[in-house]
């Protein structure tokens, strides 16, 4: 992984992991983690979004989607490819996988109501 982690931030040929029409624009790798709760390493992570989008959130944190792959979890998909047999066709394997929601730090400050002002006042709450 250090190997894999180093070649990744200084590639001898440009790196493609897609379509070549659609190379990175960020970097691929955000450095090895130590062995801690998934959830835990992806909510320390600083959000990677771009600057439009980043400049849409006004909250501290945003709220994403991360689906992994958990031996344990509740979802099952086939798309893990077996063979290519043009003949038979493609067969493909399960794997388990698992949704959640992380926390990410979205780069703005808390803010807070001023004093007096409570915005459900008007409502009876």
């Amino acid at each position: 992984m250090k190997r894999w982690t180093r070649r990744s931030v200084t590639p001898p040929f440009p790196l493609f992991p897609g379509r070549r029409s659609c190379p990175p624009t960020g970097p691929l790798s955000l450095g090895l983690r130590s062995d801690a709760d998934l959830p835990q390493i992806l909510g320390a992570i600083d959000w990677q979004a771009g600057r439009h989008h980043r400049d849409q959130i006004s909250t501290p944190t945003v709220a994403l989607e991360a689906t992994v792959e958990d031996s344990t979890g509740g979802h099952l998909v086939d798309d893990v490819p077996d063979s290519y047999d043009l003949k038979t066709g493609t067969f493909f394997g399960r794997r388990a996988l698992r949704h959640l929601w992380i926390d990410i730090p979205s780069g703005h400050p808390a803010t807070e109501n001023p004093p007096g002002l409570d915005p459900f006042a008007l409502l009876g709450w």
